[in-house]
């Protein structure tokens, strides 16, 4: 007999949502700021629970209808002490049942029942028809329903911790057998379900007489023999514990409309869940389908495609590129195969082929094919690698789902189910062979065929030049940056590192002479013990050791100098010291990555290293750089920063006419700041100069009154006024931050100044912490953003530059508003101005942009 699985829909939901709800700070939430948070969680749970069945099985989803049952008719106050159901969870009420449709799963639900009964009835059904049962719930009421043949798993922590029941354990736990829970409940009652019981019992006392007497009513019946207090309490309230027993049976004969064979599960719709997923924008989902449970259909015949030695000769027009690699850094990762596409077909062609593949070469660099693919800039740097080339590129699947959704994954996987593409359930029986080959074959395939789909898509959030015109023209100009690196002395980085080493082992010994004892300096347990235990120093509640911790109580004792110290040498040895040496490849150089597809702010990232992150916060951290040069003087480094880009791109999208001004006539904008606020016609001190600055950079971050008043050192109401003076200098920024504020409560997202989208759902949250973060958020967004897509216009416009002019000079690095260039000695005073003027004007701005620019032999020597 095939299994049957009962699930209670109400009582997962409502976990799935509290779950959710106090382990984040903020709701999940669509675009349009529709609730998913208990969505989320509870299609996670389901679909670990689907994944315990076959095609056959029965599968149910109970759920109550939300009315009033007829336990409310027989006593008014059940259940009336519970809260009110939160707003946020009612609304996805209506898409669990959605997502359950979706996933073709029977569910049923019935007027003046709860889904107990419900749950239990079918479970009854199933039980005497022969079929093994498991119900799903965190409820114990259910704990009745436990017998040989139906077994209660009860879910305490999402579906990873679960307990099934059986008689023995409930026995073991409870002193009860399953049959005695109602019992159990007419004499204690259920505080949850506003249940009472008989005044005077315990959970003790009702164990103790179940098992001498059995049942409610043998204890009833006995009650002459029971005497005292307890049997007087018994006969007062004999009607109320009567009516408590049977609000808690559940009942396991109502009518239902439905057969056992009903609820036969066939499988689901890929189409249909895919559907539902981007609906509700839960991406994730459809990377936990199980593809053994889902329905075949006649759009389901098998992904066809070939494994060739080249291409044929064709007259094509469009080509298809994915590359198969084992692994994610393609400059380390040997190439295993690329996947091609042309004329409605798929092809896969092994690593061993590529290199003598003459018509593929000749493809590549054709000009009159256009290229499609997934990440062209994987695709161009391993190409580079085997010493072939790629021209004409006309769109990236991976680039172009960043720019519809900057939450969008960048596997391939995640990216093809994303638009409802299945993908190949990988089945590896030789180790040796890593590679993929339906996967990559697939990806190209639907990097050519999806593209009139996805520029619809592009079209109607006004987002195709950010695609065309920015992300893929800098995807070249990064592979280019990447195949280029980045040079590192390791033997300064040597010598570096035997010093902070030796440096280390002195702190050491000062900081166990200071505590007395030795003990592990990096356990930040074993620190606060020394510290807030046996020295005594004032403690916080969590005893935290954090930095800032140890900052605040840094002249109580000076072993906790001598700790933050100890920890800057070790996180310089560790973070870089040591891996940068790990990433040096065989030419002296580093070849990062640059993430184009990861950050939700369309601003640049690196790994493996992050050259982004090389500290200058002290010397100490800042001597890293003395590494990064070029050796024999062969090249300079160039540098130029953008100035105070940030409050330039402020006063440029509020059009705030008095700031613009300050930039255009080169004045000091902290110092103009300071004169409208604090000077009032007086000189302006250092102080002022200092606290305008702070007022400056605080306005583009939505600070508060508090938290500018914390940074001043001032009360909260001298804070307030401070930010008012500032608005009333500079008018229009305050109608510009209104209007954003309007702008994401109405459309739920806010832009660049080319149209990149940031999304901030939080705006509906119910917390109000919530909501005001958004309202900052929403302020600062654009700037952040604007200032992004104004460097990576530049350096797609610098590259052109470059190359038309034959230049040997090359970009090797961009770091947050810094671009970095290698420079030979012969062209430093030609191609200074060159970049300085394209990145002033990479964008047609009424504020004057600026840029700080130096040149040196080494990084570190920059400025």
């Amino acid at each position: 007999m095939n299994q049957v699985v009962i699930i209670d829909g109400n009582s997962l939901l409502f976990r799935a949502y509290f779950a959710s709800a106090y382990s984040s700070e903020t709701l999940m939430r669509t675009q349009d700021g529709t609730p998913t948070n208990a969505i989320f969680v509870f299609a996670n749970m389901i679909l670990k629970l689907v994944q315990t069945i076959a095609i056959g099985d029965h599968l149910l989803v109970a759920f109550d209808t939300g009315e009033p049952t007829f336990r409310h008719e027989q006593m008014e106050s059940y259940k009336a002490q519970r809260k009110p159901v939160p707003h946020d969870l009612i609304l996805q009420f209506p898409i669990a049942r959605e997502l359950l449709k979706a996933l073709n799963i029977f569910t049923f639900e019935k007027s003046g029942f709860e889904a107990d009964d419900v749950a239990g009835t079918f479970a009854q059904r199933c039980f005497q028809a022969g079929h093994p049962v498991h119900l799903y719930t965190s409820d114990r009421d259910f704990l009745q329903m436990v017998n040989g043949g139906v077994r209660v798993h009860l879910i305490k922590k999402g579906v990873s911790d679960i307990r099934e029941m059986t008689p023995e354990l409930v026995l073991s736990d409870y002193g009860i057998t399953p049959a005695q829970v109602p019992d159990y409940k007419g004499l204690v009652g259920d505080a949850s379900d506003n249940i009472p019981g008989i005044p005077g019992i315990g959970e003790k006392t009702a164990v103790k007489l179940l098992t001498q007497y059995g049942t409610f009513e043998n204890v009833i019946a006995n009650v002459a023999n029971i005497g005292g207090k307890i049997g007087a309490n018994i006969s007062q309230h004999l009607e109320i514990g009567k009516l408590s027993k049977q609000l808690a049976l559940i009942h396991t004969n109502i009518e239902l409309p439905f057969r056992i064979e009903d609820t036969a599960y066939q499988g689901f719709d890929f189409e249909t869940i895919a559907a539902f997923s981007k609906k509700y924008e839960l991406r994730t989902l459809l990377n936990k389908l199980s593809n053994s449970l889902k329905k075949n259909s006649e759009k389901d015949t098998p992904f066809q495609f070939q494994v060739i030695s080249d291409l044929p000769h064709t007259n094509m027009t469009k080509l298809g590129l994915a590359i198969d690699l084992n692994g994610e850094n393609y400059h380390k990762e040997s190439l295993l195969g690329l996947g091609v596409a042309f004329d409605q077909q798929a092809f896969y062609i092994p690593a061993n082929k590529v290199e003598q593949a003459t018509n593929l070469q000749a493809v590549l660099v054709n000009t009159k094919i256009e290229k499609f693919g997934f990440d062209i800039k994987a695709i161009t740097v391993a190409f580079h690698k085997l010493g072939l080339t790629v021209s004409s590129w006309a769109f990236d699947l991976m680039l172009a789902s960043y720019t519809l959704d900057t939450n969008q994954s960048h596997k391939k996987e995640s990216i093809l189910q994303y638009f409802g593409i299945t993908i190949p359930q990988v089945e590896k029986t030789d180790l040796l062979d890593p590679s993929q080959p339906e996967l990559h074959a697939k990806t190209a395939f639907y990097s050519l065929q999806l593209f009139p789909r996805v520029l619809q898509e592009l079209n109607g959030k006004q987002a195709e030049s950010l695609l065309f015109d920015v992300e893929q023209p800098l995807a070249i100009v990064l592979a280019k940056m990447e195949i280029e690196g980045f040079p590192l002395d390791r033997s300064i980085l040597e010598t570096m590192g035997q010093e902070y080493r030796l440096k280390l082992i002195e702190l050491e010994k000062d900081i166990y002479a200071l505590a007395g004892k030795t003990f592990n300096i990096a356990s930040p347990k074993q620190v606060s013990e020394i510290l807030f235990q046996d020295l005594g120093l004032q403690s916080n509640k969590k005893q935290s050791t954090s930095v800032d911790v140890l900052k605040s109580i840094i002249d109580d004792h000076p072993i906790v100098a001598k700790i933050l110290e100890y920890r800057k040498y070790a996180k310089l040895i560790s973070t870089y010291i040591d891996s940068l040496q790990d990433h040096v490849f065989l030419d002296g150089k580093l070849h990062a990555m640059f993430n184009q597809a990861l950050t939700t702010t369309g601003r640049l990232s690196s790994n493996e290293p992050n050259l982004q992150n090389i500290s200058v916060k002290d010397e100490e951290g800042k001597l890293i750089r003395k590494a990064f040069y070029y050796p024999n003087a062969a090249y300079y480094l160039l540098s130029f920063d953008y100035s105070q880009i940030e409050l330039r791109i402020l006063a440029e999208l509020s059009q705030c006419h008095a700031l613009i001004e300050v930039f255009n006539h080169n004045e000091d904008i902290h110092t103009a700041t300071a004169k409208k606020i604090f000077a009032h016609g007086s000189e302006v001190t250092s102080i002022m100069r200092r606290q305008a600055k702070a007022v400056n950079f605080g306005i583009i971050y939505g600070i508060s009154d508090w938290g500018l008043a914390e940074q001043l050192n001032v009360p909260p109401q001298e804070a307030r006024l401070i930010i008012s003076q500032f608005y009333e200098a500079y008018p229009e920024i305050k109608t510009y931050m209104n209007r954003l504020i309007e702008d994401v409560q109405s459309q739920k997202y806010v832009k660049t100044i080319l149209g990149r989208r940031r999304y901030l759902r939080e705006i509906n949250d119910s917390n109000y912490q919530n909501r005001e973060f958004a309202k900052r958020a929403a302020m600062n967004a654009p700037i952040q953003g604007t200032a992004a897509d104004l460097i990576k216009v530049a350096m797609i416009k610098i590259q052109a530059m470059l190359e038309q002019g034959n230049f040997e000079t090359k970009l090797v690095l961009q770091v947050h508003d810094e671009l970095i260039f290698k420079v030979p000695q012969h062209e430093l005073d030609i191609i200074q101005p060159k970049i300085r003027a394209i990145m002033e004007h990479a964008l047609p701005f009424q504020v004057a942009i600026q840029v700080d620019g130096h040149y040196a032999l080494s990084w570190y020597d920059l400025k």
